[in-house]
């Protein structure tokens, strides 16, 4: 039985559209994470997590077989598991005043424990996928180049064999976001009792992310230490997906723009501000792998030995990090401050629905 099959109701009164259950690479066409202006806020949010659990269950799917083209499925399906749970805790950040900060607390915690069961999965494809696209340009013995990557790629392997065969790991992961899907599936979606459509009720929570990526911004800056580094990406990933959800797009906004006399990008600050957070959490990304293959080679001397070797490498992936965190903070300097930011999200609220 597979957890679509066990679901335990959240989504009977749900139908996803066709083109988010459709398959090609082993992993489902990622469902549309947009907020469309002739939605309300309630019934949006509701559709939004929905498609994204949905979506997330679909880890299952992939894990039978024992080729490499299915491990590559399923190493794939986990990832979109651990983006689907990060869109979803981005949603909640946007109506935790409006649900409350017990449920908030409860829910958030739950997703972040349930994509941590996958995390060390996700870590060791990402590590051999970074070692192998580096390691060949970098100023180092063939041999000790060749031997980490093997060595990465293998270990990568066994935890991704090791994951398809954990039943608990899948179970526990199902009955997770099933529960929480099925709490999701009960919030109202009119009435006195659903959220109301209205910017006030995602302003408080948009201002305080806002605050928070600008604060940790600052004190990455003031000592850029791996913490506080990954730290800002955290929380610029969670307002960058509400950039996404939120940026006005679509006929409707593009008439409104006609209006006003313009089309320029320039005149659509969030989608700016979107892209902006999309290329900061890429290069934060980026970073953090680095220092954690850093890490990994640092404490392993199977991996490398020689002290020379791991001296010179280490110089080189430092090197690496340090160029990443000049265009990280280059790109971080043009986000401005906490009002700035608030001011695009405003905006583009309000030119998408003129009527509030």
């Amino acid at each position: 039985m597979t957890g679509l099959e066990s679901r335990v109701g959240a989504f009977d009164d749900y139908t996803l559209p066709p083109e988010a259950l459709s398959w090609s690479t082993g992993v489902a066409t990622r469902p549309h994470f947009h907020i469309q202006s002739h939605d309300t806020l309630a019934a949006a949010v509701r559709r939004v997590i929905l498609e994204q659990v949905r979506h997330a269950l679909q880890i299952q799917h992939p894990g039978h077989g024992t080729s490499a083209r299915q491990n590559r499925f399923f190493d794939e399906s986990v990832h979109e598991l651990r983006k689907s749970i990060k869109r979803v805790r981005a949603v909640l950040r946007l109506i935790r005043a409006e649900i409350g900060d017990d449920r908030f607390r409860h829910d958030d915690s739950l997703l972040r424990d349930t994509a941590r069961l996958w995390g060390p999965v996700r870590d060791a494809v990402v590590l051999a996928r970074l070692a192998e696209k580096v390691l060949p340009d970098l100023e180092l013995d063939d041999e000790v180049k060749d031997t980490i990557v093997t060595t990465l790629q293998a270990r990568a392997e066994t935890r991704t064999r090791t994951a398809r065969r954990d039943r608990q790991r899948l179970t526990d992961t199902t009955f997770a976001l099933n529960s929480f899907a099925s709490r999701i599936s009960s919030l109202p979606t009119d009435g006195p009792t659903a959220i109301p459509n209205a910017w006030k009720s995602i302003e408080p929570d948009i201002d305080r992310l806002a605050r928070r990526v600008v604060a940790r911004r600052d004190e990455a800056a003031a000592k850029k230490s791996t913490v506080r580094l990954h730290g800002w990406r955290r929380v610029a990933k969670y307002l960058g997906y509400q950039a996404e959800l939120l940026a006005p797009e679509g006929a409707g906004f593009e008439m409104r723009q006609i209006e006003r006399g313009s089309q320029s990008r320039n005149e659509k600050p969030l989608l700016v501000l979107r892209d902006q957070l999309s290329q900061l959490g890429s290069l934060l990304g980026d970073d953090h792998d680095l220092a954690l293959l850093i890490e990994t080679l640092g404490r392993d001397p199977d991996l490398l030995p020689d002290s020379v070797d791991a001296a010179h490498l280490f110089w080189e992936l430092t090197r690496l990090r340090h160029d990443l965190q000049v265009a990280a903070f280059e790109i971080g300097e043009k986000l401005g401050d906490a009002t700035d930011l608030m001011s695009a999200f405003s905006d583009a609220w309000r030119m998408s629905r003129p009527d509030e």
